[in-house]
């Protein structure tokens, strides 16, 4: 048996190991698999070409939205994700719905572009909610050349401009950055780089960035047994 491909067993025949849902405290929701650009390390392969998922609207949200309300208020956040969720024509009103529910809500975005014609919409939901709604801005590395390998070219500074003005009109901000093999202080890179131009925030590590390590697609990982909680 190969790696990875039973749920509860490992190839070597061992239990696999697993973790207990406490309680809920987070309500994803995929606003479509459409998405401006075609990165290279993409979970879902979204791309402008990829409409696997269709874009969600307000009707198709708002059963969830009723069931957390019921049965779920252990819930703090309401997290968007794609795809790129700006690009969904009901974006708006999905977020209103959302944030109306009084919970904080958090949109993943590459801010490349696409927050362009949002912008008067976005001011209005700022002044309605303040700061319940997050945006989180994938920023793939604090170099150009880094970001713009798995981005394309030219995103880099495109994206650097939405969120020095999103940071300018006072939304609540965080990135999420990635960690390549030879960094060795990624938090470093990514407060020289927001320093240099003029955005003031000071970066915490899992409160306003999120940093993920670099994938290697070949390197031989193991699984995860039961035996391993021990070693924990």
């Amino acid at each position: 048996m190969n790696k990875f491909q039973d749920e509860k067993v490992t190839a070597k025949g061992e239990q696999r190991a697993w973790v207990d849902l406490l309680e809920l405290k987070t309500l994803w929701l995929n606003t479509g698999t459409l998405c401006n650009l075609s990165c290279e390390n993409c979970y879902i392969e979204s791309g402008p070409k990829n409409d696997r998922l269709v874009y969600l609207d307000v009707a198709d949200i708002m059963p969830f939205l009723q069931e957390i309300d019921t049965y779920y208020p252990t819930v703090e956040l309401i997290g968007l994700t794609g795809g790129e969720p700006f690009l969904n024509p009901n974006i708006m009103d999905i977020l209103d719905a959302c944030l109306g529910t009084s919970k904080d809500v958090l949109v993943l975005t590459n801010a490349y572009r696409v927050l362009d014609r949002h912008k008067n919409n976005l001011l209005q939901l700022k002044s309605k909610y303040g700061q319940k709604l997050h945006l989180r801005i994938s920023l793939d590395h604090f170099t150009k050349a880094g970001h713009e390998e798995q981005r394309g070219t030219n995103t880099f500074e495109r994206t650097l401009q939405s969120l020095k003005w999103l940071w300018l009109e006072g939304f609540n901000i965080s990135l999420a950055g990635r960690s390549l093999l030879n960094d060795k202080d990624p938090i470093i890179g990514y407060q020289q780089l927001l320093n240099d131009r003029g955005i003031e925030i000071k970066l915490i590590q899992n409160e306003n960035i999120v940093i993920f390590p670099e994938m290697i697609p070949d390197e031989d990982v193991p699984e995860i047994t039961t035996a391993c909680w021990d070693i924990l």
